[in-house]
């Protein structure tokens, strides 16, 4: 198992995604959230445990801490504890006793010289910015929560080498990005909070309309009657006759053309309907 350092681009993405989630709403339909008394100012938070598993209070992500606070991180100070955590991962992994635990002392040996993070030696970016202090810069893109759980996984997988890691804050921040993330795949929030045998006979109804498919666009679940495809500037446009957004249909159906590339996810039917869609075109 090798690692490496991730690109600071990484860490800014993952930062940002806690941003952009931490404060969008994802409150199922017919789901009433009760909010604590917690200051505005949390974006999002997650709870941290002792060397020992034990729970050792609330950590919470602020755009500004001007109070100083210790359970509140700036968007800088959560990068830096993630890049931080990368370090000493791969710098475990490295040299020793990382090396041994892995190898065995004999071919440990043979490996040569420990690595030095403090020379910038350690595998990953050119740049060695883990060198100095982790500042956030704002990359201009949100990561879909597809690309988050990747993210997560990479820094996961990188971040893992010493045995600190699943008690340590980086670990315990991925886990509630995770699950925050998770808000916001598609149907999620269009789903009922708790199924019934009406909630499902309506589902099925709806879904189950000859000539008729189920897509995820944009973070909603849309129920559309495919009507063509034709060429756009940037790439195929499928246009729909939408009937139903969010689990809730409309009164009369909607045309709409939307870009292929941008539908995240897609039902068997949906597909079956392209294939003749494509053939017929």
């Amino acid at each position: 198992m090798s690692a490496w350092i991730v690109d600071r681009t990484h860490i800014d993405l993952l930062v940002k995604a806690a941003i952009h989630y931490g404060q969008a709403d994802n409150t199922p339909e017919g789901m009433t959230m009760i909010y604590s008394s917690a200051p505005s100012q949390e974006i999002m938070g997650w709870w941290q445990t002792d060397a020992d598993g034990r729970y050792a209070g609330w950590r919470h992500l602020v755009l500004a801490n001007p109070e100083n606070r210790d359970d509140w991180y700036t968007p800088s100070q959560l990068g830096q504890i993630l890049v931080s955590e990368n370090v000493a991962s791969v710098s475990y992994r490295y040299s020793e006793p990382g090396r041994t635990g892995y190898y065995g002392a004999e071919q440990a040996a043979e490996l040569g010289a420990d690595l030095d993070p403090d020379a910038g030696e350690l595998p990953g970016p050119i740049d060695a910015y883990y060198m100095a202090p982790y500042v956030y810069t704002d990359p201009g893109y949100v990561l879909s929560p597809g690309e988050v759980f990747h993210a997560i996984d990479c820094l996961d997988y990188q971040s893992s080498e010493h045995d600190g890691w699943r008690t340590s804050e980086a670990f315990a921040f991925l886990a509630a990005l995770r699950d925050r993330a998770c808000c916001f795949v598609d149907g999620y929030k269009a789903s009922p909070w708790g199924w019934d045998a009406d909630a499902l006979s309506a589902r099925v109804a709806l879904t189950g309309r000859e000539g008729m498919a189920q897509i995820g666009y944009k973070g909603t679940l849309r129920i559309v009657r495919p009507l063509g495809l034709r060429q756009g500037r940037d790439g195929d446009l499928l246009a729909v006759e939408e009937i139903a957004k969010d689990g809730v249909e409309h009164a009369e159906p909607m045309r709409r053309n939307y870009k292929l590339a941008t539908i995240e996810s897609c039902n068997p039917p949906l597909r079956q309907l392209l294939a003749g869609l494509r053939v017929a075109a």
